[in-house]
């Protein structure tokens, strides 16, 4: 028997806008742990913009899914808790 193990990458809910975190809260999208919501970074295709996900999710949202995606990793944390990343864009909330 083989374990699988999938990579996640924990950010600061600050790198998506507040207006797509709140819809993140409202439906309930993804798995909730207090604060955090976890999600998989399989949710959207790469390219957007064609795809039915360009309705529920905006430009903030798509390109951190795509960085923790480019980054190995099958889920992305946003955590209110954690620093933001200098190096990421950040959305006042």
């Amino acid at each position: 028997m083989s374990l699988e193990i999938d990579k996640m990458l924990q950010v600061s809910t600050a790198h998506i806008t507040l207006e797509q975190l709140s819809e993140l809260n409202r439906l309930s999208y993804g798995y909730q742990n207090n604060d955090a919501i976890i999600l998989y970074t399989g949710l959207v295709d790469p390219d957007w913009s064609e795809s039915e996900e360009a309705d529920e999710f905006d430009e903030s949202l798509v390109k951190l899914l795509a960085f923790a995606r480019d980054q190995g990793c099958a889920w992305l944390k946003l955590d209110p808790d954690v620093e933001p990343l200098k190096y990421l864009k950040t959305y006042e909330h």
